[in-house]
């Protein structure tokens, strides 16, 4: 049996790697941190407990959209992702192992229906049976 990605089954895994990966390949992914506010609170160290005095920073946001190019060498795929805004790039490779494949090909159905033909012949080979006895 081959490996499986979706719902097809290919003879070697690394075609079901390139078949998994395929779609993935100008796919826009997007990364970064909301833009937030950071505030702290300190005493004014003036003697009076009430006094506090606050200051606020402005984080700006460096949420980004992403192109994804993806390459595989064998059981490796590696993304290439380069920001549409900066044009920053930035690689991951990711190492793929797929499953066995599970769908039912046409060996496993000649199997089933023998062993399903085998079960009703043993219900003929019963009925045959209770007749000649009876008989």
């Amino acid at each position: 049996m081959g490996y499986q990605s979706g719902s097809n089954c290919y003879e070697s895994a690394n075609s079901a790697v390139v078949a998994s990966v395929s779609g993935q390949t100008g796919g826009v992914f997007v990364f970064g941190s909301p833009a937030s506010v950071i505030s702290s609170t300190v005493p004014c160290n003036n003697g009076n407990p009430y006094c506090t005095t606050t200051t606020s920073t402005n984080v700006p946001s460096t949420i980004e959209p992403y192109v994804a190019d993806v390459s595989v060498d064998g059981l490796v795929a590696t993304y290439k992702f380069t920001g549409a805004i900066t044009g920053t790039t930035f690689s991951k490779a990711v190492t793929l192992q797929p499953q066995q494949c599970q769908l039912i090909d046409y060996q496993d159905s000649f199997l089933l229906s023998g062993m399903v033909v085998a079960v009703w012949f043993l219900a003929w080979s019963f009925v045959v049976l209770k007749k000649a006895v009876n008989s």
